[in-house]
């Protein structure tokens, strides 16, 4: 987490690169400096492009979820996974959760077994995160990125089953969950723990909807694009800053509906701890017709 995590930033493009299977979790806090050791998504958004899936969780029982989540697919694509938990919000503070059995998750999770050439054997010699020429380390790029597309869907596939094995009711998909009014004229789009916060505010408004991005790698554009078909106004909640240009998440949305005529809006949010509150998401719903070109820090 935080400056641990930017530590060791190498490691991530390799063990991406090597397409090595594994979990990590990071407890997402600010980087300094100033220093500052409270939440916000900075370090998280500092190694979006290593190659790391990356969830986002929005209570203790999600993340449980996510990471028996994250196994699973690093283990069928080859791509390590990061599970993202808001630093002290979750980590530091108390819920109730159902925990599986250990048993039920072995029924999921059955002993991992590497395909051949995939790790150092004596009885089959290979060569691991070799030096690459130019069209050899591309062609690996090509591939991760193919895979890392692939991924969207079977996200989709094991979020259902394992939501099944376990019954764990939930409105995701693994990639994004979405609640209010399915005709919704502003939908406010975040990450992690402020859709709860999000979910208080809008529970009796009939205009508004939340749309949580569970997964940011792979991003899901095309389901984004779905479900705010009906919006006019979209408000993106940005728990980081891109210097110089906008929200890390913002800036994906603003892709993704690239062709759509709608207005969005992107607000720097909860950065170094700083308390997003019911009547700052008030603020931004009674403002979401206003159009403006500028990412704003005052909610």
């Amino acid at each position: 987490s935080s400056q641990g995590l930017l530590l060791m930033t190498e490691v991530l493009y390799n063990i991406s690169g090597m397409r090595l299977p594994l979990v990590i979790t990071c407890a997402n806090r600010a980087i300094s400096a100033p220093i500052n050791i409270w939440n916000d998504h900075s370090d998280a958004m500092a190694v979006k492009d290593s190659g790391f899936m990356q969830f986002f969780a929005e209570n203790h029982q999600e993340a449980v979820y996510q990471h028996i989540l994250a196994y699973k697919i690093s283990e069928k694509m080859n791509i390590p996974v990061m599970v993202n938990v808001d630093g002290f919000i979750l980590t530091h503070s108390y819920e109730e959760v159902s925990i599986p059995s250990y048993s039920t998750i072995k029924k999921y999770l059955p002993a991992f077994k590497p395909s051949s050439g995939t790790y150092l054997d004596p009885k089959n010699p290979v060569t691991l995160g070799g030096f690459y020429p130019p069209k050899h380390y591309q062609k690996t790029r090509e591939d991760l990125f193919g895979d890392m597309q692939k991924a969207l869907l079977e996200i989709k596939k094991e979020w259902k089953n394992l939501s099944l094995i376990f019954n764990y009711k939930n409105k995701g998909n693994g990639l994004v969950e979405y609640t209010g009014p399915k005709m919704a004229t502003t939908i406010i789009i975040a990450l992690g723990s402020v859709a709860g916060t999000i979910k208080e505010v809008i529970k009796d408004n009939k205009n508004v909807a939340l749309l949580k991005i569970t997964s940011f790698r792979p991003f899901p554009a095309i389901e984004i694009k779905k479900l705010t078909k009906s919006a006019k106004n979209i408000v993106v909640i940005d728990k980081a800053i891109s210097l110089g240009n906008a929200g890390p998440l913002g800036i994906e949305v603003q892709a993704a509906l690239r062709d759509e005529k709608k207005n969005i809006k992107n607000y720097f949010a909860g950065l170094g701890g700083c308390d997003i509150t019911e009547k700052q998401i008030t603020n931004i719903i009674k403002n979401a017709n206003i159009k403006s070109d500028k990412t704003l820090f005052n909610i």
